[in-house]
Order: structure tokens, then sequence, then C-alpha cells
């Protein structure tokens, strides 16, 4: 709409219209940050603050897939406003936002990937496996308030589950369980991840994310031992999952791949490669 005042009136009015016909209410946010964007843009720096004053600046942020985040243009509409204490509210708005976005594991994206899967009807539920945070780390309790203020935000409270500290035997059992394992990495799918490594042992299927360099992973084969979807990205990520809601055979394909993959980890292989290894630096040297 740069330079289209008209066509984002009609963009403004059209996902108004679309927010009153489907009760999606996470359309409000983006639709008050758009109001304050166009203030901005005419130069009322008032008008957009008013807009902005509506926007919630306290963790966690509404996110609205990789396209756009209303606190962004919270931010904006502070630094306009350009007295000393709108710029801190922007620096500790901006820090916050820094600090929501770097979750280990994006489980951001997991959470935002199930709400997606639910609109479109699919009736998927999300089960961490294992403990949550050590309690006397102040900064993982703190991720955990956000995770859960997330699942909060979107509705998902009745369809997140969590199976809190339990034995091996226990946890064999929940991998078992799984329609499919979800391990969306942030830095991408690597095998310095025991959590992958279980997985594939166990004979899941797994979607997880695309490596910066696959050429160094050859094992891996998307749609052969798992499927991969692009880090960072909410909506890639529900449509990665979204086949494996319906098609058996893919879950089953993909559980005997991993499981063939799987094996290269069982400790007899590992220890006669390590032996191979050895016995050639000797032979070499």
């Amino acid at each position: 709409v740069q330079g289209r005042p008209d066509k984002a009136r009609t963009v403004l009015e059209e996902a108004s219209m679309f927010m009153l016909e489907t009760g999606n209410t996470t359309l409000m946010p983006v639709i008050q940050a758009f109001q304050a964007e166009l203030a901005l843009r005419q130069g009322r720096i008032a008008m957009a603050g008013q807009w902005a004053a509506h926007l919630d600046p306290v963790p966690p942020f509404t996110p609205m897939a990789e396209l756009f985040s209303p606190h962004l243009t919270l931010v904006k509409v502070w630094l306009a406003q350009d007295t000393p204490a709108s710029r801190g509210q922007a620096a500790g708005l901006l820090g916050e936002l820094r600090r929501f976005v770097d979750f280990t594991h994006n489980t951001r994206f997991l959470i935002e990937a199930l709400a997606l899967l639910r609109r479109q009807g699919v009736d998927a539920r999300l089960l961490f496996i294992g403990g949550e945070v050590g309690h006397a780390d102040p900064t993982n309790v703190a991720y955990a308030r956000r995770v859960q203020a997330l699942i909060d935000r979107f509705g998902l409270t009745g369809f997140v589950h969590r199976t809190g500290y339990t034995d091996l035997p226990q946890v064999s059992a929940n991998l078992l369980a799984a329609d499919v394992l979800v391990m969306p990495y942030r830095d991408g799918v690597s095998f310095r991840r025991t959590t992958l490594i279980a997985a594939l042992r166990h004979g899941c299927p797994v979607v997880s994310t695309t490596p910066a360099d696959s050429s160094l992973i050859p094992e891996i084969k998307p749609g052969q031992n798992m499927l991969l979807a692009p880090p960072h990205n909410a909506a890639g990520l529900a449509r990665t999952i979204m086949p494996l809601a319906t098609d058996l055979a893919l879950r089953q394909s993909l559980a005997a791949g991993a499981r063939q993959l799987g094996s290269l980890f069982e400790w007899d292989r590992i220890a006669d490669g390590t032996r191979a290894l050895y016995r050639t630096v000797i032979d070499g040297s």
C-alpha cells in the first residue's frame, strides 16, 4: 500500500469486515497497528499515538506468522513521539521482543503452528514430553511464563499437555504414542540433538526444520526419513505438519525411514566405527 492510501483503506475495511464475520479477534491488534501506521505516514503523530495506545505492550506478543508484528508499530510510534520517556519505552519493548523471539527450540512457532492447524479444522494437540524448567534459574522461569502466556493468548490451554518429569520407560511410551514428533530447532535439524536421536531410535515420524547446510548431513532425506519446514515460520511449519493429520501411509513411511536412520546410532555401530577410525589412524602413523 506504499503511496496508495485508497488501497490501504480498502485493505483495512476488508480486514475489519473479516474480523466481524469470523469473530477472529486476533486480527484486532493488526487493524489497530495498521491505523497507527497510516497516521504515522501522514505525519499525524498524535493520532498514531491514540491508535497505538490500544496495543498491549506486555509480553507475550500476539504473533502474526512471519509477516507482521503490531508491536513494532508501537515502537515506531514511541520513537516518533521523541521524548525521553517514549524513547525508553521503545528500547524496553525492543528488548522484550528480542527475548521473545529467542526461544531456544522455537517453541513460539510450535504453538503458533498448533493454533493455525486448529483454525483449519485439524484436531491437533500438543504434548510436551519431559520436565519443564529448573525453578532455580530465573531466566528459564521467565521463559516458561512466556510460553504459558502465549498458550493462553491463543486459547490453547485445553489442547496443550505436559508430562512433567517421568522415568525412561514412560518417556518411551509417550514417544511411541505420538502421531508425530515436531522439533522446530532454531538453527535447523542436527545430529547434535539427543532429542532427535531419541525420536529416530523410537521410529517416530519426525518434523523438524531445514538446516543451514544440508550437505553436512546427507543421511537426512526429506520426505523419506523426516519432513523439514523452514525455520522461524509458523505457517510453513503448519503446512508441513498438515498432511500427517490424515495420511496414515505417510506417517508409516516416515516412521520406517526414521527407524532406519536411527539405526546409525546403535551403540554397537558407534563402537565399531570408532574402532575402525582408530585403526586407520594407527595404521597410517
